[in-house]
C-alpha cells in the first residue's frame, strides 16, 4: 500500500535560543525533501518543559509519541554526560530499554556529545552501553554534530563510525534575503554568552574581568576605524553579558556606537535575528550558531570561545575563513585586539555587497552521504510498517 503521510514526534528545544531556531529549520527542510513523495507531519515535544517539570522524559513519551511512525531528537546540545541524576547518564534522560518498549523508530539528529563539564558514573556505565546497542539497532538511527563528538566519544571507549558524523543544519539553512549597502561605519555583531563560566572564564576571576579587558580592546579599536556595533542575544541571558559589556565602554561610546537586538524567545521560522548577521562586516562570536552564521555571512569572523565544541566545529569544517582566537587569561587580550584591528581594516579595503558562503565542502559531503543512508532507513524502518 502506498504511504502517503507519516507523523513524526520531533523532540527538542524550540523556544529560548534563536540558534536552535537556524538549526530546526534547516533539518525540517532537509527532512521533508528525503521523505519524498511521503509527507510529514510534525508534531513537536518541547524538551525544556521537561526539564522544568518532573524531569520524567520516558512519561511524556509514551503518551504523546502514541500515533507517530517515528521519533526524532534533536538537533541539539543533548548527549552532555555530567549529570549524576540521570538515569540516561545525559541530560537526555531516557534509556536505550525504555526507547525499546515504545516501539517506535528513534532518529538522533546531529546530537552533541559534551564532556566539558565532567563525565558522570551513569554515563560510563549507561550511557556507552546504550549507545552500542541503539548503533547495532536497525530500529535506531545514530547521528553526533560535527563539534567533536565523535572524538569525545572516542575518548570515552567508544568508537562511532566517521560516516555518523551528520553536520549542524544551521550551516544549510536557507537564510533570509536581506540588503546590504555600504555604509561609512564598520558594522560589527556580537554575540557573547554568560552561561557555563566555568568553561569559558575558567582563567579571569569571572565574566566581569573578561568583558571589561574586551571592551577596552574594542574601544582601542574603535579609535583606529569607524566602528557600529550590534550585539544579538541568541537566549535571554546573553544580555547579562552585554550588560557586563558596555558597563567598561564610555559615556560617548557606548551612546554613539551599540545597538541591542534580542528578538524573543518564541520559534521565529523567518529567522528574523540572522539578517542581523547578514548585514555585518565582522562577527565576534562565542556561541556554536552566532559562529556558524559569521561564517556564512561572509563576514570576517573572530570566534573567542574557550568550549571545546568550536575547536571541535573549526578543526571539522575543514576550510573557512574563520579565526579561531579562545582567550584564556588577561595577557591574550592583546592579540584580540590586533586580531580585530586586522579584520576591521580587511572589511574596510574590501566593502562590496555580500554573498552567502556556502557550507564548506566536507561538510556538504558528509551530509549527502547521510541523506542517502537516511532515505533508505526511512524506507525499511519507518515508512514500510505504517
Amino acid at each position: 500500500m502506498k504511504i502517503e503521510q507519516a507523523e513524526i514526534l520531533h523532540v527538542a528545544c524550540f523556544s529560548g535560543n534563536s540558534g536552535d531556531h537556524l538549526n530546526h529549520e534547516g533539518f525540517c527542510e532537509w527532512l521533508n525533501e528525503l521523505a519524498k513523495p511521503v509527507n510529514l507531519i510534525w508534531n513537536r515535544l518541547e524538551l525544556r518543559e521537561v526539564w522544568r517539570g518532573d524531569r520524567d522524559l520516558y512519561a511524556r513519551l509514551a503518551r504523546e509519541s502514541q500515533g507517530n511512525s517515528l521519533i526524532v531528537f534533536g538537533g541539539g546540545n543533548f548527549w552532555e554526560t555530567w549529570d549524576e541524576n540521570s538515569a540516561s547518564g545525559t541530560s537526555l534522560n531516557v534509556t536505550y530499554s525504555q526507547l525499546s518498549q515504545l516501539g517506535i523508530p528513534v532518529f538522533f539528529n546531529s546530537l552533541s556529545v559534551e564532556t566539558a563539564r565532567g563525565v558522570s558514573a551513569n554515563a560510563r556505565s549507561t550511557f556507552l552501553p546504550d549507545l552500542a546497542k541503539m548503533a547495532g539497532d536497525s530500529s535506531f538511527f545514530v547521528t553526533v554534530r560535527n563539534d567533536g563528538s565523535r572524538r569525545n566519544l572516542f575518548d570515552l571507549g567508544f568508537d562511532l563510525p566517521a560516516g555518523n558524523v551528520l553536520p549542524d543544519h544551521g550551516l544549510f539553512t536557507k537564510l533570509p534575503d536581506v540588503e546590504s549597502g555600504v555604509q561609512d561605519e564598520i558594522s560589527v555583531a556580537i554575540n557573547l554568552a554568560i552561561d557555563m563560566p566555568e568553561i569559558r572564564y575558567r582563567g579571569f576571576s569571572g565574566p566581569e574581568e573578561f568583558f571589561a579587558h574586551m571592551a577596552h580592546c574594542i574601544e582601542n579599536v574603535g579609535r583606529e576605524i569607524p566602528l557600529s556595533l550590534k550585539f544579538i542575544a541568541h537566549v535571554p541571558s546573553d544580555i547579562s553579558a552585554f550588560n557586563y559589556l558596555v558597563a567598561s565602554f564610555s559615556d560617548a561610546f557606548l551612546r554613539g556606537k551599540v545597538k541591542l537586538y534580542w528578538e524573543g524567545g518564541a520559534y521565529d521560522p523567518s529567522l528574523t535575528f540572522a539578517r542581523h548577521y547578514l548585514t555585518s562586516d565582522v562577527v565576534i562570536s562565542q556561541r556554536f550558531h552566532s559562529t556558524i552564521l559569521g561564517l556564512r555571512s561572509n563576514a570576517r569572523t573572530l570566534c573567542v570561545s574557550n568550549h571545546p565544541q568550536l575547536s571541535g566545529l573549526f578543526d571539522e569544517l575543514g576550510s573557512h575563513e574563520g579565526v579561531l582566537l579562545p582567550i584564556e587569561r588577561a595577557a591574550d587580550f592583546p592579540q584580540f585586539d590586533r586580531t580585530l584591528l586586522l579584520l576591521g581594516r580587511s572589511a574596510q579595503s574590501s566593502r562590496s555587497e555580500k554573498s552567502l558562503d556556502a557550507a564548506s565542502p566536507p561538510a556538504v559531503a558528509q551530509r549527502s552521504e547521510l541523506g542517502n543512508k537516511l532515505r533508505g532507513w526511512l524506507g525499511s524502518e519507518v515508512f514500510s510498517k505504517i
